[in-house]
């Protein structure tokens, strides 16, 4: 928690308060046997409480973060793994994983040169951005130029 004794305190409050609406709002919500509706607006973990509802097709919505990995296909070595709040997309991470990625590489005399990823890392922001940095993008949603 940031800020003085009395920020903290407020913000406990607030978490406390938080917890307790969100405890009503699952009450109150029409059950089901599938389960309740769960947001990030009404559910957060007391204990973690940076941990976001995720929504992926064929998971449960619950608590997590988004775990992602980099790896030189090649040697078969992970070179970058970081995690990051699992409540946006995934292609908002692929800009901050390269270039932290790269800095590690170019203390080695190394540079990426190609870069595979799947098709949730796909935006117009990510091509630009790989465009720029002379990194020749591989997936099924990119067509490399």
């Amino acid at each position: 928690m940031d800020g003085d004794d009395e920020e903290q305190t407020r913000q406990l409050k607030e978490l406390d308060t938080r917890y307790q609406r969100q405890g009503k709002n699952y009450e109150e919500m029409p059950g089901s046997e599938r389960g309740k509706y769960l947001s990030n607006k009404t559910h957060y973990s007391p204990s973690d409480p940076d941990a976001r509802i995720a929504v992926k097709p064929g998971k449960p919505r619950e608590l997590y973060y988004s775990g992602q990995i980099a790896v030189d296909t090649a040697h078969h070595v992970i070179t970058h793994a970081e995690s990051f709040t699992a409540d946006g997309k995934d292609c908002r991470d692929l800009i901050t994983i390269t270039e932290q990625l790269q800095t590690r590489l170019q203390r080695h005399g190394m540079q990426i040169e190609k870069l595979l990823a799947d098709g949730a890392f796909s935006s117009g922001e990510n091509y630009q951005y790989l465009e720029q940095n002379n990194i020749t993008p591989y997936n099924r949603c990119w067509v490399a130029h």
